[in-house]
């Protein structure tokens, strides 16, 4: 390039109002923008996310649509009424310890077949807990509205009853001789038979878990 050329070149970028130092600027910021979204995907904003995954135990990931869904029918299960099974910003960090504590006592009977025994139908914890649901899916708006929101299906409401009975089988095998047999029993995560247990089983939570989000509800 001669020098008449080189000039017209800088007219030509001063006439622009860019700078090749401004070009690699931007570039570089696009490129940092790009990277941070990628890499933090729990970052996405309240309402947009469908499920994500919340917890690891013994090589078995769990999402955050199955913490809501089970914490919803424990607290009917207790007693304690769907409304406060709802879980919130304030509520999510004590709903996943209690699941994670769950888990962990669902997966080390699930280690020892001798010990995984599902109470069965004609149990009262069972058929209470079967009626129950009936009963708020049809007169319970909370319930309703968790339920229609989240479009939960009836194999998830199968597989987290079933996850409260084989939890309520472990309890059972712990608690003293003379207790009633047909009351929700509530794991103390400081017993020294669960921490023992807790020892012996890996468990992590993925980035993010201990934030809250709103999951983004299902349309049809």
């Amino acid at each position: 390039m001669d020098v008449r050329e080189s000039a017209k070149a800088c007219r030509a970028e001063k006439s622009s109002g860019i700078q090749p130092w401004m070009g690699m600027r931007m570039w570089k910021f696009w490129i940092v923008s790009l990277v941070f979204f990628v890499s933090t995907p729990h970052m996405l904003a309240e309402g947009t996310v469908l499920d994500r995954l919340v917890l690891e135990v013994n090589g078995k990931s769990y999402t955050q649509r199955q913490v809501e869904v089970y914490t919803l029918l424990r607290a009917v299960a207790q007693g304690r009424g769907a409304q406060s099974g709802l879980i919130t910003l304030e509520t999510w960090p004590k709903a996943l310890q209690i699941f994670q504590d769950e888990a962990i006592l669902l997966e080390s009977l699930q280690k020892d077949p001798a010990k995984n025994d599902v109470p069965t139908a004609d149990s009262k914890n069972a058929q209470s807990l079967q009626a129950e649901v009936e009963r708020l899916q049809i007169n319970d708006a909370n319930f309703q509205g968790f339920m229609k929101g989240y479009r939960v299906s009836e194999s998830e409401l199968r597989q987290a009853i079933r996850m409260l009975l084989l939890v309520q089988s472990g309890l059972q095998l712990h608690k003293p001789a003379e207790g009633n047999s047909n009351v929700w029993l509530v794991l103390d995560p400081q017993s020294p038979w669960y921490t023992d247990v807790k020892r012996t089983l890996p468990t992590r939570y993925y980035t993010g878990a201990k934030t809250y989000l709103r999951l983004q509800e299902r349309r049809r």
